[in-house]
């Protein structure tokens, strides 16, 4: 999928923090108030975070968020409509 200007795009990022490195699955546009589909349209398992106190999120081009959410699931921060 090729990011096209002024379209909102709903992203989940999921991530597992194990011993060595980790594992960042993204999904592009699950359907809202459905099950997270069971594979991910991209993951990422050669990076190690270690340990951290705050991240920031950034992107390379220009860009906005309108809103960001952290929970422990992804029922937690789907929204439902």
């Amino acid at each position: 999928m090729l990011a096209q200007q002024n379209t909102t795009v709903f992203l989940v990022l999921r991530a597992t923090f194990n011993a060595s490195n980790n594992q960042f699955d993204l999904w592009v546009n699950p359907v809202p108030g459905q099950p997270l589909p069971t594979t991910p349209d991209a993951t990422k398992t050669d990076l190690d975070v270690g340990t951290f106190t705050n991240f920031a999120i950034a992107t390379s081009m220009l860009a906005e968020f309108d809103e960001i959410r952290i929970g422990t699931s992804y029922a937690a921060v789907a929204p439902t409509q």
